[in-house]
């Protein structure tokens, strides 16, 4: 029985790092595709939302 409640808990602490992880990576590509849009369209980014 423990070893399968030490086996859960990993795998739930696994998830949420991977989770975390991948937010991470959206928060980034986001602040990235931000930043080209407003680049690219100058005075047209303070329209992009």
């Amino acid at each position: 029985m423990l070893t399968f409640i030490n086996i859960f808990n990993q795998a739930s602490i696994l998830t949420i790092n991977i989770f975390a992880i991948f937010v991470n990576i959206t928060k980034k590509l986001k602040q990235k595709v931000e930043r080209r849009l407003k680049e690219n369209l100058g005075n047209w980014g303070q329209f992009s939302i």
